[in-house]
């Protein structure tokens, strides 16, 4: 059998072999064009991805890593292209993070009073579910881990009447008098502890953040 192409007979046999060489070649390059084109776009909205909430580079984040692994799959080829960018990314939103938290945490203690301060329920769970070692869990948002709107963690803190202030912050059956800094900075570590958990890669570079935290507050009281 021959198919009649350009005006030509070509055997059937040899254009089923030239498309199937064809075929890979274009979707390699299809592939390749893709993921060098998302790469620029995040390039050039780097300063914007740096401002955005948790939450949203979080899905950003989730987005762009599943586009990645379909376009990999695809091209049996890594796309370390849009890897890289995407974790520059990551590694700019921790950064300008971190910069807010360090400012945040300046302006409290220059200004803390040193009066005692309640400790309302949300914060008190928040605490229970990091000392519990489970202040990070799948199904959770940012906002859940922060403000601690999740299930209680432990069963002193489920014994605790609804909606009841604490003069003073439980931490593992301790009690101890906190002033509004000392809870600003546990729910930055909170925060922390989220980016870590869902940007794994650059879980290293977050603990630092967090030392940094610590040293500051260390430094100032």
């Amino acid at each position: 059998p021959t198919s009649d192409i350009g005006g030509g007979k070509i055997p059937a046999a040899e254009k089923k072999t030239t498309l199937g060489i064809t075929t890979p070649v274009a979707l390699t390059a299809a592939a390749e064009l893709s993921h060098k084109s998302i790469s620029e776009l995040l390039r050039l909205r780097k300063e914007s991805h740096s401002l955005i909430t948790f939450d949203e580079m979080k899905r950003l984040w989730d987005t762009c890593l599943s586009f990645t692994l379909s376009i990999e799959k695809c091209s049996n080829q890594k796309a370390y292209g849009l890897r890289s960018t995407l974790l520059t990314q990551a590694k700019a939103f921790v950064e300008r993070r971190h910069e807010a938290n360090m400012a945040s945490l300046v302006s409290a203690l220059d200004g803390e009073r040193w009066n005692q301060c309640d400790v309302i329920p949300e914060r008190q769970l928040a605490l229970d579910r990091l000392c519990s070692g489970r202040a990070v869990l799948s199904g959770q948002s940012a906002t859940d881990i922060v403000n601690g709107s999740a299930a209680p963690a432990s069963s002193s803190a489920s014994a605790r009447p609804d909606g009841a202030k604490l003069r003073e912050a439980d931490v593992e059956g301790k009690r101890y008098k906190v002033v509004w800094s000392s809870l600003l900075l546990v729910e930055m570590v909170l925060s922390n502890v989220a980016c870590a958990a869902h940007f794994q890669t650059l879980a290293t570079n977050v603990v630092g953040k967090v030392c940094e935290l610590l040293r500051l507050f260390n430094s100032r009281t």
